[in-house]
């Protein structure tokens, strides 16, 4: 069964993966060296909820495949891939053999935009 919660985990993850940004740095490099775990600032982690509850709302006919399927099999890969496609990484919804429902919710991500996200001296992700 597909839950919103795990669904905006998986999109949280990716973001720490692969989206903050350091003049300097990477999120990867700042965390080892700095040996943290990066907490979310307040606004900026509900306003990454929200985004995540408005998309499965609005998704295209067809929706995010139910979990179980092969593809998705719960609904933390399928917010990772929310984050990689709304930010052009070189993975996501239109990379999963998903066929013409890639395609519709790859232009579904388009109206959301890129993030971008940095993290402070006080190893808090801000948005």
């Amino acid at each position: 069964m597909r839950t919103e919660e795990d669904f905006i985990i998986g999109y949280l993850e990716a973001a720490e993966w692969c989206g903050i940004h350091d003049a300097n740095e990477d999120a990867e490099e700042m965390a080892s060296e700095r040996d943290v775990d990066f907490t979310w600032d307040r606004d900026t982690a509900h306003e990454a909820a929200m985004d995540c509850l408005d998309f499965l709302a609005t998704a295209p006919e067809g929706g995010i495949p139910e979990y179980g399927h092969p593809v998705y099999s719960d609904a933390n890969l399928a917010g990772h891939d929310f984050w990689l496609t709304r930010n052009g990484h070189g993975a996501g919804f239109w990379d999963r053999g998903l066929g013409d429902l890639g395609k519709a919710l790859t232009e579904h991500c388009k109206p959301y935009g890129e993030v971008c996200l940095f993290a402070g001296d006080d190893d808090v992700i801000y948005g």
